[in-house]
Formats: C-alpha cells, structure tokens, sequence
C-alpha cells in the first residue's frame, strides 16, 4: 500500500477573480466564434489583467486539461525558467477562476502530468515517476503517495475519478491505481517488441460503473480491450486487429456500447458482454468525435488528394453514415472541429471556417478568413462530462449549451 506523507502548507493564494473577457463594439478575431458558441470565457484576458497586479506583464498555458468542467493550466511568464509556472484553474460553467502559486518544486512544466479532481491537484513528472503529487485547493496543502511500486519508467497522462488514478497514453499500456486501498490493476505488456503510445487509453467519457481500456497489444497483430468495474476487478477482455497502416486509436463510451476507430476499422462492441454490434471500413481515419448519445463524427483522410477532407456522421446503433461531407483542404486534425449551438459544426480549414448542419451535412456558411491562424483552437474533451471545450489561440474557451 502506498505511503501518504505531509509535506508543506501554502500561503494563501495569488489571487481570486471573476468574469469573462470585454468586448468591444469592432469585432476582433476571439469574438468570431461568439456567432457559433453561447458560451465563452477569455482566460487569457483576464488572467493578464489581474496578474499586472503581482508585475506579471505576459504569461502562456503552455498545458490544459479539462475535467469535470474545471479548466487546469500550467501558465509559465515569458521568458522564465522550466520550474517558474503557476496554476491557472476554475470551473468553466460558473466562470470564476483562481490562481495559484506553484506547489510542486520539483516538477518541471515540461514532464509533468496533470489531472484535477474535487477540489485539489494531482501531478506526476517522467524525472520522479516514484512520487504522485495531491494539492488541496482549500488548505493549500501538498501531500504525496509513494508509487514506486509502480515502475512507472513514464507516467503518461493522469486521469483521476472517483478516487482511481488513470495512468494512459503509457509505453506498454494502462494502469489504474486506487488512492484509498492501494490497489492497482496493471494492463501492461513490457514484453512487446514495438511500443505506441495510442493503443493504451481509455473510453471517454468514463464512468463508475464499468470502463473500457485499452490496455496493451495482446501480440505482434492484436490489441486487447479491458473492461473494468469500480472495484478495479477485470469484467471481460476482448482482442481486436491491429491496424499496421495507420495508428490512430480512440474510444469513445455510449450507454449501450463503445465505439472504436482503430485505423480504417470502426466498430461498435457490446458493453455487458465483448462482441461485435457491428464494425465496417472507414479508410485512412483520422480522428473521432462523439456528437451525441446516438452519433458521433469520424474524420478520414482523402486517399485520392490525400488531404484530410471527409467527415461523415455515423449512428452508432446500425453504423449506418447518416451523411458525409468534403470539407475542403483541411487545415486540421480534427482538434479544429467544434460542436456549437444552433445545430451547427465548426471546421476551420486553410482559409475558411465553415458552418455545417449537423443533421444533414450541409455546408450553411463559409467564412473566408485572411488570417486564419489567429482563428485556430484545440479541442478539450471532459474525460468525465463529456463535453466537448475549444481553446482558442487567443486565449478563449467556448463551448456548445446544446
């Protein structure tokens, strides 16, 4: 059972604040999307404002996760050092925001994971993977648990739900670790000869009942699929093929099933019991995005330009394209789509952004646009809600009320 040890107790925070960004009467570019988006908050803007106080002129979020609708960043001033970040977090729904000082000293912003859970901060860096971090917000407190049992050579990205710790995107697979009891289910496989980072993640939005993992590669041409319970004990295991052309992976958790892009395969498998619903051929895929509880976007490569520029809504339940839609010379990975209001899907490609019906794939709207690097955001999926957040280049998230 892992060791919990106190470490040190923080002076209160930086600073607290409220509120979103001002607009003002002339568009600029982070107002664009407020067209697509009933949501929004400039983080940037205000962060910025606020920090003139403490003679802190300029900063970047160099990392960002959302979870549970709280937004995490480490923001490191320019032209500061590895260890000189801070901790820009808050729930996005209520918009009010807080900053911190830095709690873990020796963790540099450039191999540390983070994950935020009920209140307080976890982290764990590839140069100390023996120790996982825990600050609490409220006492401004730092703890931390010994996991060096673990062997954790790189930590990946952290997950924490329900009191489990999710250690994904790993070498050789996944592990769930439990904070109270110590328990920990490990699904890697250190004797495979060829390591990627993708196979080993989990179905989003996770749950706390039963989750899906995809833990290792069961041989040189599988990929086994674990079904866990809260108790981390293992529910059933399920072996699909690998996809040796192209490597892109991603689950994505329904009520009754998951669904699974695996290369050029798309499949749709039994959540009680492993089996195939159905699967078909979706070539050169680049990346999937959950539209609802009944559909989802896939993203595939043109093979004939060789530009990525078809997206197809797919019903999960028959698998069926319920549409398909060339998007042009796209300037994205699917990370530029966002699911706004209004029935609407966002794409910004080269030097457009287009407005998509999301029942008939019709193109509504092309927005050509000179500057269209300004326009660029990521894509933030809640591992937990669900919700799909965009963080713009300009510092502001928005998202669909829908």
């Amino acid at each position: 059972m892992s060791q919990v040890r106190l470490i040190n107790k923080w002076l209160p925070l930086v600073l607290i604040f409220t509120g979103v960004g001002c607009k003002s009467g002339q568009k600029t570019d982070p107002d664009f999307y407020d067209q697509f988006f009933a949501s929004r908050i400039d983080i940037k803007k205000t962060v910025t404002d606020s920090l003139k106080k403490v003679n802190v002129t300029d900063f970047s979020i160099i990392k960002a996760v959302v979870q549970g609708d709280v937004f995490t960043g480490l923001a490191k001033p320019f032209n500061d050092n590895y260890f000189n970040y801070f901790i820009v977090t808050g729930n996005l729904k209520s918009k009010r925001i807080q900053v911190f000082p830095n709690p873990f000293k020796r963790l540099n912003y450039s191999s540390v994971s983070f994950a935020n859970a009920e209140g307080k901060l976890f982290a764990i860096s590839v140069t100390h993977p023996e120790t996982l971090y825990r600050y609490d917000y409220s006492n401004r407190t730092l703890d931390s648990f010994d996991v060096s049992g673990l062997k954790l050579a790189d930590p990946g990205s952290l997950l924490v739900f329900k009191n489990k710790v999710f250690f994904s995107y790993t070498p050789y697979g996944c592990m769930v670790f439990d904070l109270a009891s110590g328990k920990t289910i490990d699904l890697r496989n250190q004797g495979i000869r060829v390591v990627n980072y993708r196979y080993a993640t989990i179905a989003f939005p996770v749950t706390d009942s039963v989750n899906i993992i995809s833990g290792t590669r069961a041989s040189d041409n599988e990929i086994s699929l674990f079904c866990i319970d809260s108790q981390l004990t293992k529910k059933w295991e399920f072996k699909i093929p690998e996809d040796f052309r192209i490597r892109n992976f991603k689950i994505a958790s329904y009520n009754n099933g998951y669904l699974i892009m695996n290369g050029s395969e798309l499949a749709f498998i039994e959540k009680a019991k492993p089996g195939y619903i159905w699967r078909k051929k979706i070539d050169n895929m680049l990346d999937l995005i959950k539209l609802s509880d009944s559909n989802a976007i896939v993203i595939s490569k043109n093979v004939t330009t060789g530009k990525a520029s078809i997206m197809y809504n797919v019903d999960v339940t028959s698998g069926e394209n319920k549409w398909e839609v060339e998007i042009g010379n796209a300037y994205f990975i699917g990370k530029h789509i966002g699911l706004a209001d209004k029935g609407l899907i966002i794409v910004r490609n080269d030097s457009n952004v287009l407005a998509i019906n999301r029942y008939n794939g019709k193109v509504m709207q092309s927005y050509p646009h000179e500057n269209s690097d300004n326009l660029s955001f990521d894509l933030m999926t809640d591992a937990i809600t669900g919700i799909n957040y965009y963080y713009s280049s300009s510092g502001v998230i928005y998202w669909s009320s829908e």
